[in-house]
């Protein structure tokens, strides 16, 4: 399986002059919330597509490993973004 880029995954389109009307920061954010939509199951799409890659690359790890990790990385990278933790670095 092919690795696919991420706005091709999640569908998201880029409009002529997004960039302007909401910055860089939140087009950046726009990815990360469709990221995060993929990426909540085993069976979704972005882990898949993940475990595909990694396995091609890598035939000696663990499967079901695999797929756990791309799902608790982006879960735990999310929230990490959310405004509501008060960090510094929230988007």
């Amino acid at each position: 399986m092919p690795v696919v880029p991420l706005p091709a995954l999640t569908g998201r389109a880029r409009e002529s002059g997004s960039s302007r009307s909401h910055g860089l920061i939140g087009e950046i954010r726009l990815v990360l919330d469709d990221l995060a939509a993929i990426v909540t199951s085993h069976n979704a799409q972005g882990p898949q597509v993940y475990a595909a890659q990694m396995l091609l690359d890598h035939p000696a790890l663990d499967e079901a490993q695999v797929l756990a990790d791309a799902i608790l990385t982006v879960e735990a990278f999310h929230t990490g973004l959310s405004p509501e933790r008060g960090s510094a670095t929230a988007i």
